[in-house]
C-alpha cells in the first residue's frame, strides 16, 4: 500500500496545537463572533448620510474578526531564495486587543522614541515632562471612534498652544481607556514650563466639562517612554468578550500613537526585511499552511536562533 505522505516532507504538527490553547481559541472565537454582530449592526440597505464611512468601518471590523479568529492557527512558510531552506513561524493578526501582535508593534517605536527623549536634555527654559488628560465620563454612555478623535484633536490644539514646534518644543501621546469607558490620553512633551492651572483651564474650555489634568517632570526619561507604550504592547482586558468587541470596534481607524512638533514623523522604525539566518540571503513569503506536513528543510525560526552558535546541528 503506497503512503500519501511526501518523501521530502516533515511532520511538524498543527500551528493550532503549537500557538494557542482551547481557551484561548474559545475566547477568540467569542470575540469574533461579536465583532461580526456589531458589523451587521452598521449594514444598511439605504443610501444615508454618513453610509459610506459606516460602510467602510463594517468591512474592517469584519476583517479585524477574521484574522484575529485565526492568530497562530496556521504557519507562515518563509522561503530562502539563495540556499533554499524553509523557515516556520505563527501567522499573526496583527490586531491590537492580541498581546502578542502588539508587542510585535510597540517594538519599532520604543527605540526610536528612546534615541529621541535621550537626545533631549533639560536646560534653564526646557523640560520633558508627562501630561494626563482627562475626559470627563457619563454614566451609561460608550464613547465612540469620533468621540477618540475629537480627544486626539483637542490634545493637539492644547499642545500646539502651549508648546508650538516653532519655540522647539513636541510631544507624543497615546490613550488610555479607564473604568466606565472613561477617556485618559498620556503625553510625553518636552517643552517649558507651563502652571498646572493655565493647563487645566484651557483643556476645560477645550472640552467643555473636563478640567482634570495632571503634569510633572520626568526624571528617568526611559522609563516614561516605557510607561507611555505599556497601552499598546498590553492592550486592555475585559472579562466579556462583547467589551472586548466594542473596544476594537471603538479604535476602528484610530491612529495609536500621535506625535506632534519635534517629535512628528519619529514614531516608527522603518520596516526591514530579516536576512536568512543561515547564509544571509533573501527571505520571501511563500504561503499560509495550518500543517502538519512541512518541507523536509523547513526549520522553526526559534530552532535556527537556539542552534546558531553550532551550525553543524542544523545541517
Amino acid at each position: 500500500m503506497l503512503s500519501n505522505v511526501s518523501p521530502i516532507s516533515r511532520d511538524v504538527g498543527l500551528a493550532q496545537t503549537r500557538y494557542s490553547s482551547p481557551e484561548d481559541l474559545s475566547v477568540r472565537q467569542s470575540v469574533a463572533a461579536y465583532m461580526r454582530e456589531i458589523a451587521a449592526m452598521n449594514e444598511s440597505k439605504f443610501i444615508l448620510p454618513g453610509y459610506r464611512e459606516l460602510d467602510r468601518k463594517r468591512i474592517m471590523l469584519r476583517r479585524q474578526a477574521d484574522r484575529y479568529e485565526t492568530c497562530g492557527l496556521e504557519y507562515a512558510v518563509i522561503g530562502c531564495k539563495d540556499c533554499k531552506r524553509s523557515f516556520l513561524g505563527p501567522r499573526r493578526c496583527e490586531s491590537r486587543i492580541c498581546e502578542t501582535c502588539a508587542r510585535k508593534y510597540s517594538a519599532r517605536i520604543r527605540q526610536r522614541q528612546q534615541q529621541i527623549v535621550h537626545s533631549l536634555q533639560p536646560t534653564k527654559r526646557k523640560r520633558l515632562a508627562m501630561l494626563t488628560l482627562t475626559k470627563k465620563s457619563h454614566p451609561r454612555y460608550r464613547p465612540t471612534s469620533s468621540d477618540v478623535r475629537e480627544l486626539f484633536r483637542n490634545a493637539r490644539k492644547l499642545i500646539n498652544h502651549f508648546w508650538p514646534k516653532r519655540l522647539g518644543c513636541g510631544a507624543f501621546a497615546v490613550m488610555e481607556i479607564g473604568a466606565n469607558w472613561n477617556l485618559h490620553i498620556h503625553v510625553l512633551l518636552y517643552g517649558h514650563y507651563v502652571p498646572q492651572s493655565r493647563i487645566s483651564e484651557y483643556w476645560n474650555k477645550l472640552t467643555g466639562d473636563s478640567p482634570v489634568i495632571d503634569i510633572r517632570s520626568i526624571k528617568k526619561p526611559g522609563q516614561a517612554v516605557n510607561y507611555l507604550l505599556k497601552y499598546i504592547t498590553k492592550p486592555k482586558k475585559f472579562n466579556d468578550p462583547k467589551e472586548t468587541a466594542h473596544y476594537v470596534n471603538l479604535l476602528l481607524g484610530v491612529r495609536r500613537i500621535h506625535s506632534y512638533g519635534i517629535f512628528y514623523g519619529q514614531g516608527l522604525l522603518p520596516k526591514t526585511g530579516c536576512p536568512c539566518p543561515l547564509c544571509g540571503g533573501k527571505l520571501q513569503l511563500q504561503k499560509f499552511d495550518p500543517g502538519p506536513m512541512m518541507p523536509e528543510t523547513a526549520r522553526f525560526f526559534a530552532e535556527v536562533f537556539k542552534m546558531e552558535d553550532s551550525p553543524g546541528a542544523i545541517n
